[in-house]
């Protein structure tokens, strides 16, 4: 499943605990910084380019809103086989501004 639209991707992460092959591309930064937890000060050194495609595994939402602040994603590097990171929720703009179906 490739998704292009926030709701639609919010709406499969949250249907089940089952999570499915979801993919997208970095889209909108040159380079994206990965981090170890969904948090500033845990950036490492690695980082994705536009267009690397990522398998989204989880997102976390700012409370009180839908907008997305986090992706855990995954993504299989040359250099480092299968990592596991989270992504700022920036990195797939300009999606928000493709309309939903």
């Amino acid at each position: 499943i490739k998704f292009y639209n926030k709701k639609a991707l919010s709406a499969l992460l949250n249907k089940s605990t089952i999570k499915r092959n979801i993919t997208s591309y970095i889209q909108y930064n040159e380079k994206t910084k990965l981090y170890n937890k969904p948090s500033n000060r845990s950036a490492t050194d690695m980082y994705l380019v536009q267009h690397d495609s990522v398998t989204i595994l989880d997102e976390i939402l700012y409370k009180g809103n839908s907008l997305v602040t986090w992706y855990k994603i995954s993504y299989n590097s040359k250099k480092h086989g299968k990592i596991i990171k989270w992504i700022k929720g920036n990195a797939f703009f300009p999606m928000s501004e493709i309309s939903s179906d």
